[in-house]
């Protein structure tokens, strides 16, 4: 099972919001993105004297030339990079956990009544977790084009995933949303520690 699980544990995700930093002189700016506008200017900024700055700068506190030196430019292209960068992260995670779900799809393409094993269910909810946090338009269609599944069968799943298994935390109905909870990160930290048969 270590191979069908282990790669499908998506990248970390940084709720908190996405930070970089700057120094000028003797201030340290933090910059920092929440998640809505993480493409786009900061959301906020915390300007501080550095602890190794000069006294006598940080005497004269925040001066309207400390503040024209901050390199805006620069730190917001760094986020869109940084974002960027992890978004194609998440989508090669995503690919790799549809990959997965199609192989065990394969292996066995109608389970019967004994159905499918949760650790399908966690990876299915990893994929998913992955294309709705790259922000692909349309998830549940990616992760079905991604598989070879007709989006009907990949909806199912998504439900009893959320439903059943509760692999998947609750999204509003009709709108993309929900991803892997706890639960899902432990069974495929579980099955990943059970040798390959």
């Amino acid at each position: 099972m270590t191979d069908q699980s282990q790669s499908a544990m998506p990248p970390p995700i940084d709720s908190e919001g996405h930070h970089h930093h700057a120094r000028i002189g003797s201030w340290s700016i933090l910059c920092t993105w929440d998640e809505a506008r993480k493409k786009s200017g900061p959301s906020q900024m915390v300007i501080t004297a550095a602890p190794d700055g000069d006294p006598q700068e940080i005497a004269k506190g925040i001066t309207p030339g400390v503040l024209r030196a901050i390199p805006l430019g620069d730190l917001i292209k760094e986020q869109r990079m940084t974002v960027q960068d992890a978004t194609a992260t998440l989508r090669e995670a995503g690919v790799k956990a549809a990959a997965q779900v199609k192989r065990m799809v394969d292996d066995n393409p109608r389970p019967g009544r004994a159905g499918r094993p949760p650790v399908f269910y966690a990876i299915v909810a990893s994929a998913y977790t992955c294309a709705l946090v790259a922000q692909e338009e349309r998830p549940v269609a990616w992760l079905a084009e991604q598989i070879g599944a007709d989006r009907k069968t990949v909806e199912n799943w998504l439900r009893l995933a959320r439903e059943e298994y509760g692999m998947l935390s609750p999204a509003t109905h009709g709108v993309a949303g929900g991803v892997m909870t706890p639960k899902a990160e432990q069974v495929l930290r579980e099955a990943a520690d059970v040798p390959a048969q």
